[in-house]
């Protein structure tokens, strides 16, 4: 054994690296046949409805997308645009505001200083029209003369300092005030002022208060798309006028992620906001030139309920086509599977040598099998047929044979005899 190891003497290579000894007892593991998977046709024509439809559904959703996609832009230019629309508006009608109450200062009343008979007109003013709820007339201190909501002198002493007031004798032009609280009745209230200018000096300041409820009938009427929600805020951010619920949200701060956009983007912008009422929105603002802000929102749901209805639609259309394409093919694959199974039990019969019935099919692939099935069977017995025929001639030929043999042996015996 020695030699084995010499130099040149090629080791068997090892196949085995581990071999049990013959007389264990632990049973050999013989591996076995891996079994072939079989699909059933049924299975194959129920697959094939569904290989075909979804990659069209697929397509479709993407396509679907797409549009999707498409009018979202659409709908975002279109809400910057009526968020422009209004704002401008707004500022036509609150400048229309400004233009009356420049007229009203031009009174003759108030130019010739009868307050009582302006008074009058003031109240007479306010009852005409909708959209103020008072007038009153302020000198430069901030004493009111006039206020048309009480009786004439019944003001007393009382002083106004509000801001758009004193902005208003300041810069000697008519001002928009922000909310601001009514130091007679407590209540909240927003309006106009302009100053009364005689001799270069401002004489009077002409204040209306203008009427909440009536600016936001006015916004909500400038709304054209369903479930929107309209708001305008005040340079401190307070609601002004709402077309939801505006008695219970004037004043009213408005939510901070509103007022985080706002600060970010003076001018205009768009992002999702939640409303006061906790409604997710997409919400376009711009800024009027008096410095209040004019924001619509359109609930997410609106924006989203076209696409979710059309994929709503196209799923359940793609599922009722799905469903009669699984029931048709599972029609179509009785009749196949019945018409192989024909198939079958004629080629047991052709093996067995047992003649073969008369089928027909409505495919014509395998009326052509039962057809070629047939012609085997006939071609079958046809050789069955000649070779018991030659058999026959075989065995009457060697018949024969035997005959002349017996004949020749006995004719063959007398002689020799």
């Amino acid at each position: 054994m020695a030699g084995l190891s010499r130099p040149g003497f090629r080791q068997p290579r090892r196949i085995f690296h581990y071999t049990r000894p013959v007389d264990s007892a632990e049973p050999i593991a013989v591996p076995r046949p891996r079994a072939n998977r079989t699909v059933g046709l049924q299975t194959l024509l129920v697959m094939l409805p569904a290989l075909a439809t979804l990659p069209l559904i697929a397509f479709a959703l993407w396509l679907l997308n797409l549009v999707w996609q498409s009018g979202q832009a659409d709908a975002r230019r279109d809400l910057q645009q009526m968020v422009k629309t209004m704002a401008v508006s707004l500022d036509r009608e609150i400048a229309g505001s400004i233009r009356e109450l420049l007229r009203v200062a031009e009174f003759p009343s108030l130019v010739g200083d009868d307050l009582e008979a302006f008074h009058a007109y003031a109240r007479d003013l306010v009852s005409r029209n909708e959209g103020w709820d008072n007038i009153v007339v302020t000198d430069p201190q901030g004493r009111v003369v006039v206020n048309a909501a009480l009786p004439f002198g019944a003001a007393g002493d009382l002083r106004v300092e509000l801001p758009h007031m004193v902005e208003a004798i300041r810069g000697a032009r008519p001002v928009v005030s922000d909310v601001y609280q009514s130091r007679r009745t407590g209540e909240r209230a927003i309006g106009v002022s302009v100053p009364v200018i005689r001799d270069g000096t401002v004489r009077w300041v002409l204040s209306a208060r203008l009427s909440p409820d009536v600016l936001s009938r006015f916004v909500g009427g400038q709304l054209y798309r369903e479930g929107a929600i309209a708001a305008v805020a005040d340079r401190q951010y307070r609601l002004v006028a709402r077309n939801r619920e505006p008695s219970k949200y004037f004043g009213h701060a408005i939510t901070p992620d509103l007022r985080a956009a706002l600060e970010a983007e003076p001018s205009r912008g768009m992002r999702r906001l939640t409303t006061l009422d906790g409604a997710t929105v997409l919400a376009a603002w711009e800024r009027m030139p008096s410095g209040w802000t004019v924001t619509i929102g359109v609930p997410v749901g609106v924006l989203d309920a076209p696409l979710q209805r059309s994929f709503g639609g196209l799923l359940a259309f793609g599922a009722v086509v799905l469903a009669a394409g699984v029931v048709l093919s599972v029609l179509l694959g009785r009749r196949i599977s019945a018409a192989i199974e024909a198939v079958a039990t004629d080629a047991r019969s052709l093996a067995d040598g047992e003649p073969i019935a008369e089928r027909r099919s409505s495919i014509r692939q395998v009326s052509m099998l039962f057809a070629s099935l047939r012609e085997a069977s006939r071609v079958q017995r046809d050789k069955e047929h000649a070779r018991e025929q030659a058999v026959e001639a075989l065995r009457e030929a060697d018949r024969r044979k035997d005959e002349f043999l017996a004949m020749l042996a006995h004719e063959l015996r007398n002689p020799l005899a």
